[in-house]
């Protein structure tokens, strides 16, 4: 399981397209946060830490499925001393430091608008990081689980639909319901329910997905 983990962490930071990918990413993101006074405030916090970040973080899959299928590794894969279960166990928890990894590195944003931007209070900001957090968790379940039915590239149209399903949720939330309001509103609750149901979703996503890959190479 190791050198599964070990392989796709390796397709996703080492190979030249996907590092230059990640370090685009990270650099215009925080470039934005540094000249753009709307990404500094309120809205930037939530666009950053409630959507990107939890994007971001689930694309270890679609990189590693884009590998695999063009040197049909899965093949080799499944010639290992591994069971069906295991390897699908080993796509998750890479995938899952990749996630935390994300998650701490959403966790330094926060410190730099709370204490740098001093846009937001300390409590306003941890309750919506922890939103962030749960809805990471229950989009990589959903999405690390359609790469694993659809393959790659129905999973990267899947992935584009769903990121303007977002978005434009995201844009309704914030303009409707109004973006003070969002702040202000105490998340406690949510956030238990959500992380409870992320929980769920990481379990019944990893179930379906060993029944799908063990179908796949029945």
């Amino acid at each position: 399981m190791r050198g599964i983990i070990l392989k796709d962490l390796y397709e996703g930071f080492c190979i030249r397209k996907n590092t230059l990918n990640w370090a685009i990413s990270m650099i215009f993101i925080s470039f934005l946060t540094g000249i753009n006074s709307m990404m500094r405030g309120p809205y930037g916090f939530l666009l950053i830490v409630v959507l990107l970040f939890p994007i971001m973080g689930s694309t270890l899959l679609q990189m590693t499925v884009e590998q695999d299928e063009k040197s049909e590794f899965d093949r080799i894969q499944l010639t290992y001393p591994l069971s069906k279960r295991e390897i699908v166990l080993s796509k998750y928890l890479g995938g899952l430091l990749v996630q935390g990894g994300m998650i701490l590195y959403s966790f330094l944003f926060l410190l730099v608008y709370v204490y740098g931007y001093k846009t937001l209070t300390f409590g306003e900001a941890i309750s919506t990081w922890g939103i962030g957090v749960a809805g990471s968790l229950v989009y990589f379940s959903v999405s690390y689980m359609v790469y694993f039915w659809l393959g790659n590239m129905k999973g990267v149209i899947f992935t584009f639909i769903t990121m303007a399903v977002l978005v434009i949720g995201f844009v309704f939330s914030v303009f409707n319901v109004g973006l003070e309001e969002l702040m202000q509103v105490d998340k406690s609750i949510w956030v238990l329910c959500l992380w409870g149901m992320a929980a769920v979703f990481i379990a019944l996503s990893y179930w379906i997905s060993v029944k799908i890959y063990a179908k796949k190479h029945s």
